[in-house]
């Protein structure tokens, strides 16, 4: 039980905290480790970034920018010649309305990462459904807009079933074991978002790196991938193996 708490005390946040400044580095980097864990960044800071990690974790689809700049006025040139001095001279008097005083806007970007699912969403078509992506998106006449990477591996967990659901917990430290799944390189904000609702608060995020075979006996490491891990309690969970194919003609034929 000690070693489970210890892994769920180092998870991201599920719970924004409230700035007591826009200096207040404490929540700035609390708040800023629930973009993180989605793939958000961000130059806001204070109740500006307090703001989005509540929509973060309300599961707003948070909308990235450009980095650019914007002025708060246009420059305001005066009729008077003098005031841009006369050719030839060297010096030139400029007025305070000569300036224009550039301002930063908030900057928000998206960096992808690797996904690991290990339930449902292994599923191609449930998870084309979930995060709305068009069948337009690929050219790959086989697999569609989904490429999914099979006999994905993450250690330090292990599956307990929620239901006919699978969910993660942490596993003990000597568990060489590790839970197989696949993996799914996520493009999208918008994404993250989709796939943080349809797995509701009996979930989190949590980082994870996946072992993917590769060619021959090489193993290429995924890190700084996401996984979903489960919130329930002890008593909510039971052992048990998770029934893709049967999930499969459930959801299909619930559609």
């Amino acid at each position: 039980m000690e070693e489970a708490n210890a892994i769920l005390a180092t998870l991201p946040p599920i719970e924004s905290q409230y700035p007591t400044s826009t200096s207040d580095e404490k929540a700035n980097a609390h708040n800023t480790s629930i973009l993180a864990i989605r793939g958000l960044r961000t130059t806001a800071t204070g109740f500006e970034l307090f703001r989005l990690a509540n929509m973060a974790l309300c599961n707003n689809e948070i909308a990235t920018t450009l980095h650019h700049y914007s002025s708060s006025h246009e420059p305001e040139h005066s009729n008077d010649s003098n005031s841009l001095g006369k050719p030839g001279e060297d010096k030139i008097e400029d007025s305070d309305e000569d300036f224009v005083i550039i301002k930063e806007i908030t900057v928000i970007t998206f960096e992808p990462f690797y996904f690991f699912f290990y339930g449902s969403l292994q599923i191609r078509e449930v998870l084309q459904r979930i995060c709305k992506i068009p069948d337009g998106e690929s050219e790959d006449k086989k697999n569609g807009p989904i490429i999914l990477h099979e006999r994905a591996v993450i250690h330090g967990w292990k599956v307990k079933l929620w239901g006919p659901f699978p969910a993660l917990v942490p596993a003990a430290v000597d568990d060489t074991e590790g839970v197989q799944g696949m993996a799914w390189f996520c493009e999208k904000p918008e994404h993250v978002a989709r796939l943080c609702a349809y797995e509701t608060d009996a979930y989190r995020m949590a980082y994870c790196d996946i072992l993917l075979p590769s060619t021959g006996d090489v193993v290429e490491v995924l890190e700084n991938a996401r996984t979903f891990v489960s919130t329930l309690g002890d008593d909510e969970l039971e052992d048990g193996e998770f029934n893709i194919a049967e999930c499969k003609r459930n959801m299909i034929y619930s559609w």
